[in-house]
């Protein structure tokens, strides 16, 4: 079966959450990573095809890249 992944962010607490939602009972967290910038909200993002890094951008002028 192929891992469907769910990205969420939380701008209180500033990570980014990976979710496997390939079961439709529970998510499993794959990762929480801390971001740097924010503001209100991400617009983008890409993982890794290993899946050990995300790309985001946001409303800043920059667009970041993070590792599990």
């Amino acid at each position: 079966m192929k891992t469907q992944i769910f990205v969420s962010m939380n701008r209180i607490d500033q990570h980014i959450r990976l979710y496997d939602t390939s079961t439709s009972r529970t998510f499993e967290n794959l990762a929480e990573i801390p971001v740097d910038d924010v503001g209100w909200s991400i617009l983008d993002t890409a993982l890794s095809p290993d899946r050990n890094s995300v790309a985001y951008s946001t409303w800043s002028q920059s667009s970041e890249m993070k590792k599990k």
